[in-house]
């Protein structure tokens, strides 16, 4: 003899309504997770904007002179192979357009940016398989290096362990003069390219503020070669103020000074040292190439450092 069937007011047996349940449940959690996957994905999108903008910005700010120099001058650039960690570097303004308090004027480990975004890591190292070159004979000497400084980006605030991801380091490489023909004291950039002045050339507008150059309005250029100069440049390492004047080649030298130009390396246009007719000739940036000579004067007290200086040319046409 069959029992009562437990039946639901409406007609569905208890059997029927625990599997409803569960479905429900199950869709439930469904959509609750994708939805903590598609806010998740909003998160990370939004964090590689910042971290995008952040490296093209900072590499900007780097591929200048007085960039270069105020990240690095003074800075010890270890030998190939090994690698500088923590490094801390000045001259470049965070930003935070969520929370100003978060600004920095240091880039460095820890260092908050925006949106969840910091700086896991700031390295530097010598560029391997880059052979050095020596730029003067005598002392004081100084040799070419490839500086590279690498940037590691996390999202980290407000998140938990597994909700944490990682880009892909930032580097940035820079050629740079030191004391050593492995790693040693840096002491200058050799940054050739001068954006203000290659922008101006094609009459567009340099942003000094963005560090861009931003479009002109109608014009447009062409490139028509490059050409070097050579100039001989004059420096006094003066060891007593008792030191009066130096003489090149009969000439008398009361501050450093250069000479007139040695040389040129030819613009293939033109088969000459020049810009062809109707062109924009811009300089683009000087390189300090190697020591010439040193003159000692007769009292003992000082030396003047004859440099070889290498001045590039550009040439535009515009219509």
């Amino acid at each position: 003899m069959q029992g009562p069937r437990l039946t639901h007011i409406n007609g569905f047996t208890l059997i029927e309504v625990m599997v409803s349940v569960v479905i429900v449940t199950m869709l439930g959690a469904a959509l609750a997770s994708l939805t903590s996957s598609f806010v998740k994905a909003q998160a990370q999108m939004a964090t590689a904007d910042v971290a995008a903008e952040f490296t093209s910005s900072f590499g900007r700010h780097l591929m200048t002179q007085e960039g270069c120099e105020s990240a690095l001058n003074g800075k010890e650039l270890p030998a190939a192979g090994t690698e500088a960690k923590s490094l801390s570097i000045a001259g470049y303004e965070t930003y935070g357009a969520i929370d100003e308090t978060k600004k920095s004027s240091l880039i460095q480990e820890n260092t908050e940016l925006d949106n969840g975004l910091r700086l896991s890591s700031v390295t530097l190292q010598e560029k391997s398989g880059v052979k050095s070159q020596l730029m003067t004979a005598t002392a004081p000497a100084l040799f070419n290096h490839v500086a590279v400084v690498k940037i590691g980006l996390e999202r980290s605030q407000n998140v938990t362990s597994q909700d944490k991801f990682y880009f892909r380091p930032a580097t940035f490489e820079l050629p740079v003069v030191t004391d050593s023909p492995t790693g040693g004291h840096i002491l200058g950039c050799r940054i050739r390219w001068q954006p203000e002045a290659a922008c101006n050339a094609i009459d567009w507008t340099w942003d000094a503020v963005k560090q861009q150059c931003q479009p002109g309005q109608s014009r447009k250029c062409v490139y028509e070669g490059t050409y070097v100069q050579k100039h001989v440049h004059v420096y006094f390492w003066i060891y007593s103020h008792t030191v009066r004047a130096f003489y090149l080649q009969g000439v008398r030298l009361a501050t450093p000074a250069e000479a007139t130009p040695t040389g040129t390396e030819l613009n293939t246009y033109t088969g000459g040292g020049s810009c062809p007719a109707g062109t924009t000739d811009f300089v683009t940036g000087g390189y300090l190439n190697r020591l010439l000579q040193v003159i000692k004067h007769p009292n003992g007290k000082g030396e003047a450092h004859l440099y070889l200086f290498d001045q590039y040319h550009s040439c535009m046409r515009c219509s």
